[in-house]
């Protein structure tokens, strides 16, 4: 991506997007394997080359990741307050 001039936005956004995409994914689904490359993201660099999201979208997709982040880690704190022995 240095090579060709991305610029590091563009690969933040692809990297956010692509992440938050799986994130979505319906949990009927069956699960995707491990992402192992940084060329999972390479088709989702190419499509914000050809279509630029608007200004401030970048912003937008680092608050649904955080919301997401903290919607796992409130997840977590219940699951392990409800799964713990009573205290005697």
């Amino acid at each position: 991506w240095f090579q060709r001039g991305v610029s590091l936005s563009v690969i933040e956004t692809a990297l956010l997007l692509a992440s938050l995409r799986r994130l979505a994914r319906p949990p009927d689904l069956p699960p995707l394997p491990r992402i192992r490359s940084l060329a999972y993201f390479q088709p989702v660099v190419e499509e914000l080359l050809a279509h630029p999201v608007p200004e401030g979208y970048l912003d937008y997709l680092r608050f649904k990741l955080q919301r997401v982040l903290d919607q796992a880690a409130s997840k977590d704190a219940h699951t392990s307050r409800c799964s713990m022995p009573p205290h005697r």
